[in-house]
């Protein structure tokens, strides 16, 4: 998995001076609901600062390719949270120790 905290050049860069300086671009933060933590199996809130493995599938919404960049827009269809207290390889806490369901490492257009 890849860490998305942005480097500290692209925060001075994109936020103002004076503003409270995010850790993560805009658009990585999820808010659950009520609804979502029941269906989630959420029974006891987390701590502040506690770690979690989220785990989801996503929907490409919508592309931007252009001169000043790309965006990608992701629609979350399905997710899991768990605690993260088990120490894996990231393939493991994805797609589980099954080698033999683990999908291809090359995906074509990437």
């Amino acid at each position: 998995m890849t860490n998305m905290k942005m480097e500290a050049k692209r925060v001075e860069k994109e936020i103002p001076v004076l503003a409270e300086k995010p850790d993560y671009p805009y658009g990585l933060c999820i808010a659950l609901d009520d609804d979502s933590i029941r269906r989630l199996g959420i029974k006891e809130m987390p701590a502040i600062g506690e770690t979690l493995m989220l785990y989801a599938i996503v929907k490409v919404t919508a592309l931007s390719e252009n001169d000043n960049g790309n965006n990608i827009s992701l629609q979350i269809t399905d997710m899991e949270l768990k605690a993260s207290k088990e120490e894996k390889t990231d393939s493991e806490a994805f797609y589980g120790g099954d080698k033999e369901n683990r999908p291809p490492m090359y995906v074509e257009g990437f």
